[in-house]
């Protein structure tokens, strides 16, 4: 299966998210989240990448609660676990990116 580039583009934008936008980590990692909440895992093509982004949804609320109870939540997060997150988001951009470049 090839890389998707509409899970990479989404990915793109929300890491833009983090890295440019303004506001403390748990406001840039909500609008990170909105950029790309409305993925399906399916849209992944290795199973690594499938799992990792399932975790996230998962571990974030995505999916099984509404949107304000996921602002809260993110917004209730420490510093330092807000960057955790982060981190897992750009992990999973990196591996759509290199998903979608393997298949050109």
């Amino acid at each position: 299966m090839s890389g998707n580039p509409h899970a990479y583009e989404l990915l793109m934008v929300g890491v833009g998210q983090l890295v440019t936008g303004t506001g403390s980590i748990q406001e840039r990692l909500l609008a990170a989240v909105q950029e790309f909440h409305a993925l399906e895992t399916a849209e992944f093509p290795s199973e690594e990448t499938r799992h990792k982004f399932a975790y996230l949804m998962k571990a974030l609320g995505i999916g099984s609660v509404g949107r304000d109870q996921v602002a809260t939540s993110l917004a209730d997060m420490s510093d330092d676990q807000a960057a955790q997150y982060a981190r897992r988001i750009y992990d999973l951009f990196l591996d759509a990116a290199g998903d979608y470049f393997r298949s050109r």
